[in-house]
Formats: C-alpha cells, sequence, structure tokens
C-alpha cells in the first residue's frame, strides 16, 4: 500500500536531514569535511541495504528508483574512500608509514568473521555448498559473502595506493602509476557494476589531489553546478533505465556515475548534515555491508514476513544493524587495546 511507503519514506527522511543545515546566501566550505562525509557514509549504507532487499519483495512503485540505481550508493562510498585516501597522503605526517597496520586491520579483521559466520550459515543450511568457492572468489568475483564484492575491488585498489606512494620517490611519477593501475582495475572488473565505482574512486583521489581547482569550481559555481547535475542526472538516468543490458548500457552507467557524484558534491556545497542517528549508522557501515546479505538469506526462508514490504525493510536494516553493532565494538575494543597492534609492530 501505497500509505506505507509514504510513511516509509517520511520516516526515513526525517532521520536523514534532522538536525541539518541549509545555506542558501553562502557556501558550506567545509562541504567534503567530516560531516558530511560521515553522513553521506550512512547514506549510502541504508541505500545498499534497501536496494538489495527491495529487490527481494514487490515494495511497490516509489520503490523503483531504488531497485534500478542503487548501485550509485556504492559509487559514493568508493569516491569518498578515494578522496579520503589521497587527502590523507597529502595532509597527515607519514602516512604511509602506518597505512598497512591502520587499513589491513579495520579493513580485513571484520571480512575474515564475517567469512567464517558466511561459512557456518552454508554449512548448516546449503547442502550444495564448496568450500573450494572460497579460493575461486578471488577469480570469478562469484563471493561467497554475499555483495562482498566492493572488498575485493578495494583490496586491489588500497594495494595499489600503498605500492604507488610507499615505494615510488618522484611523487608526480607516483600519481601517474596510481591512476593508470586504478584505471586498469576498472577496466577488468568481473561484473559491469564493479566498474563505476572504480571510476567514482577515482574521481575522488583526483578531487583530493586537485582540491584546490575543485574547491574553486564547486564553491563558485554551485548553484549553477547543482541545477545543470540535476537536468543532466535526470535526463541520463531516463535513458538508463530504458536501456537493454549490453555494452552501451555498461558506459552509460559511468556516465550516470559520474553525473551523481557531481549532483551530490555540489549540494553538499550548500548543506550540512550531521546528527546521532547518522553518526551511529556510519560507525557500523562496514559491517552492515558485510552481513545484511546473510540477514535477507535467513528473513527470505519466512515468507509471511513479506507480507508487508516496508515492515520487512525495517526488519532487515535492523536486524543487520543488531549483528553488526557488537561485532564493530569487539572489533574496536580489540583494536584500540592495543593487542593486534603490537603483535604487527613485534613482527
Amino acid at each position: 500500500m501505497l500509505i506505507f511507503s509514504f510513511a516509509f519514506f517520511g520516516l526515513l527522511l526525517f532521520a536523514v536531514f534532522y538536525h541539518s543545515r541549509v545555506y542558501f546566501f553562502r557556501v558550506n566550505q567545509d562541504y567534503l569535511g567530516e560531516k558530511n562525509s560521515i553522513s553521506i557514509k550512512a547514506i549510502c549504507t541504508i541505500g545498499v541495504v534497501l536496494y538489495h532487499t527491495s529487490n527481494t519483495v514487490n515494495c511497490g512503485v516509489l520503490f523503483l528508483p531504488i531497485q534500478t540505481i542503487g548501485f550509485l550508493m556504492v559509487a559514493m562510498f568508493f569516491f569518498f574512500s578515494g578522496y579520503g585516501l589521497i587527502y590523507s597522503l597529502n595532509h597527515k605526517k607519514d602516512y604511509m608509514k602506518s597505512f598497512v597496520k591502520k587499513r589491513a586491520i579495520a579493513f580485513l579483521l571484520p571480512y575474515c568473521i564475517s567469512l567464517i559466520v558466511y561459512l557456518l550459515y552454508y554449512s548448516i543450511f546449503s547442502e550444495g555448498f564448496k568450500f573450494s568457492r572460497v579460493i575461486l572468489q578471488f577469480f570469478y568475483g562469484d563471493t561467497v559473502v554475499r555483495y562482498s564484492w566492493f572488498v575485493f575491488v578495494l583490496l586491489q585498489l588500497y594495494i595499489i595506493f600503498y605500492f604507488s606512494f610507499r615505494f615510488i620517490k618522484s611523487k608526480k611519477t607516483a600519481y601517474i602509476i596510481f591512476y593508470i593501475l586504478c584505471s586498469f582495475v576498472s577496466l577488468n572488473c568481473f561484473l559491469p557494476h564493479w566498474s563505476p565505482a572504480t571510476i567514482a574512486f577515482i574521481f575522488g583521489a583526483l578531487f583530493a589531489h586537485k582540491q584546490l581547482f575543485f574547491d574553486k569550481l564547486f564553491l563558485k559555481k554551485s548553484w549553477g553546478l547543482i541545477i545543470t547535475s540535476i537536468i543532466s542526472f535526470a535526463v541520463l538516468a531516463a535513458f538508463y533505465i530504458r536501456l537493454e543490458e549490453d555494452i552501451n548500457k555498461q558506459y552509460f552507467r559511468i556516465l550516470v556515475t559520474l553525473t551523481f557524484v557531481v549532483l551530490i558534491v555540489s549540494l553538499l556545497t550548500r548543506i550540512e548534515l550531521h546528527n546521532r542517528f547518522l553518526l551511529i549508522i556510519s560507525d557500523v557501515s562496514y559491517e552492515i555491508y558485510l552481513f545484511h546479505g546473510l540477514v535477507i538469506l535467513i528473513l527470505n526462508r519466512f515468507e509471511k514476513l513479506q507480507t508487508i514490504p516496508e515492515l520487512y525493510l525495517l526488519i532487515v536494516f535492523g536486524l543487520s544493524f543488531a549483528l553488526s553493532y557488537p561485532i564493530s565494538r569487539l572489533l574496536k575494543c580489540i583494536y584500540h587495546s592495543g593487542l593486534l597492534r603490537n603483535k604487527i609492530q613485534t613482527k
């Protein structure tokens, strides 16, 4: 029923934009700062869960945009990942020396835990599951942890980043090699929706690399960029939805992705997103990405829960958060206790 859909989106919009500030007569100078980046990270997490969940049940017409172009949420996450890497490289002292130590634990440990949980689930409920998939996923992209393809793509991009800027003395040469190798990853992705996310990562890295140029462009031409990107995105998205799945749609997907990123970034020059809800979701966003697929797998066994799709979406997200939060807390306690860091340092 439409009333449930309107109520669902109304509640969601209130939770997202509560306590936000809108700038009509001046720009938000810190438009890619911590508040906005954390908030966008949380919004993308919600969008990805809605995208995957809404494609498993009949949610009605209001969910059609999410069901069609949900990949854009991941693209924004990749944009901020690329931006954050290069920004940290240019603003944090000795960033590369501690990169592996900090990133390896925060990135790989949650994935390893989710992989163990998934393997336990498959060993109990999936008779046809073959453990060889754990190895084969590195070569064919058929991930054991549902929807975790981004882990393998980001891992490649992180490795490229590390070797480019850790061992190449000339920073100019390091940037050239970094962009070339990232582009190679983008062109050789297993699945078509991987490539736009990688392009968004490269754009985010370029944005931080040429920060002064982009600041001048986005801050001085703010309203013009907003209006232009809204119109461009609407037109491109309409064409994209009508295209059949082929090589042309793959290229079009990249164009839609870049337009969407420009739209969101330009909107951030006029708004400051920040509230407790977004902060909490952002804090466990990575774990939610990893575990929400398992929650969907389990709940799909109970068809009666899907009677009211909007309620089902809330249940999926609620259980995903309930599963992710304690795991996230535990991992943070282990890391901050210094146990893992001391082991790495002694090696």
